[in-house]
Formats: structure tokens, C-alpha cells, sequence
């Protein structure tokens, strides 16, 4: 149930992500008509790999929950570090600015 709602979560960002980004998309391949190439390939080695991952998390006998609990914890850890970045860099603008 978990791993539905997390695939269904990531499907609605990914879906979202290319609805804002397709008018960006859009005028690169009109001005850069290559670029539409390349941007296929992307794709389909997007779609060969995530199957190829899939096939050999499934070989493995890797359980999903492990999978999901390692991704928490590396979203956890990097975004207490981005935060941590944030922090110190606005306080080292504050410092700077100060009168």
C-alpha cells in the first residue's frame, strides 16, 4: 500500500514537473531542433534503466520497504544539510549587511 501511494506520489511530480517545464521545452526544440533527439534519447535510457533496476531489485529479492526506508534516509540527511547551508548562508548575509 505504501509503495502504491509513494508511486502514485511520483508519478503526480513527475507529471507536474513536465506540465510546468513543457513550455520551456517547447521553445528549446523550435529554436534547437537537434535538441528534441537528444531529448528522446534521454528518455528512452530513463525508461531502459528503470526497468533494468527494477528486474534487478526483483532478482535480488531486495524488499521495497528497505528501498524506500534507504531513500528516506538519504532525503532526511540531505535535506537537514541543505537546510544547515541555507541557515549559514543567510546568517553570513546578515552579518554583511548589518549596519
Amino acid at each position: 500500500m505504501i509503495s502504491s501511494l509513494f508511486q502514485g506520489l511520483l508519478k503526480f511530480v513527475l507529471k507536474l514537473f513536465q506540465l510546468i517545464m513543457s513550455p520551456f521545452i517547447s521553445v528549446i526544440v523550435a529554436l534547437f531542433p537537434q535538441v528534441d533527439v537528444f531529448f528522446g534519447y534521454i528518455s528512452q535510457f530513463l525508461d531502459k534503466a528503470l526497468t533494468y533496476v527494477s528486474v534487478i531489485i526483483d532478482i535480488f529479492l531486495i524488499p521495497r520497504g528497505a528501498i524506500s526506508l534507504l531513500f528516506d534516509y538519504f532525503i532526511i540527511i540531505y535535506t537537514i544539510f541543505i537546510t544547515a547551508q541555507a541557515i549559514k548562508f543567510f546568517v553570513n548575509i546578515y552579518n554583511k549587511f548589518k549596519l
